[in-house]
């Protein structure tokens, strides 16, 4: 895999990762509630992540698209792509302000300072990346990446050494989270993991569809997909071990 492969992977990653993976609750909704079949859904997800990420990658790469609207449009048609569009457009806009309300509530629980503050400092900080070249917003979420990755480990890690209850205690106490929830999103594992990978593709499709397209190597974008997926997946998988 060269250089070109590892940036597409990571870079796919690192805006999964913001969208799917912020506050846990995600991954505590769509897998860990299941107990020990969660481990199941994190599989399942790595497959559908490391598939599709391969195959928009390698399709814009085909088409040479410098935006994601071409390759929505290749894949629906001209009407069909355009309400696609609207409705993606309308859904990335919802997460956008979810994750800049979650910020505001960071800085609020570590610091006490009013909501607005963090809130306002992150969509600084979003404005002033926008305002970078593609290529430049790419390798900073690049060196994002693997960051986020060292922590996730050293959590991952931390709990698992430090837990003292039996599989079976776990297991059940995982399963009784669903029933104490009014609002749980999904009662079976399996449409979980689905659901989750669908929620997130959706999340990464514009950039993965706009970095796929930098590149004349489909074998290169190809790989690039499908590592960041199977990435994203041993994420999903460390996650849930820890929450669990």
């Amino acid at each position: 895999m060269n250089k070109q492969s590892w940036q597409i992977a990571a870079a796919y990653m690192s805006v999964v990762v913001g969208g799917g993976f912020a506050s846990g609750q995600e991954v505590l909704q769509f897998f860990t509630g299941y107990g020990m079949a969660s481990v199941i859904g994190t599989l399942v997800s790595a497959a559908l992540f490391a598939f599709l990420g391969m195959q928009i990658a390698r399709m814009s790469s085909n088409m040479q698209a410098n935006s994601h609207k071409k390759v929505l449009y290749t894949l629906f048609g001209t009407r069909a792509g355009l309400v696609v569009d609207v409705v993606l457009s309308f859904f990335l806009f919802g997460v956008g302000v979810v994750m800049l309300a979650g910020s505001g509530s960071i800085f609020t629980q570590q610091y006490g300072w009013p909501p607005l503050v963090g809130s306002v400092f992150m969509t600084v900080l979003v404005v002033a990346t926008l305002c970078l070249k593609v290529k430049g917003i790419i390798r900073l979420i690049s060196i994002i990446m693997p960051v986020l990755l060292l922590l996730i480990l050293a959590i991952t890690t931390y709990s698992f050494f430090n837990s003292t209850a039996s599989s079976e205690t776990l297991n059940k106490v995982a399963q009784d989270i669903p029933t104490i929830s009014s609002d749980w999103p999904i009662s079976n594992w399996f449409f979980g993991a689905v659901l989750y990978a669908s929620f997130n593709i959706a999340v990464g499709f514009p950039m993965l569809a706009v970095i796929g397209g930098m590149t004349r190597s489909e074998k290169t974008a190809a790989s690039g997909g499908a590592m960041g997926g199977l990435g994203l997946g041993l994420l999903v998988f460390l996650l849930n071990i820890g929450l669990f």
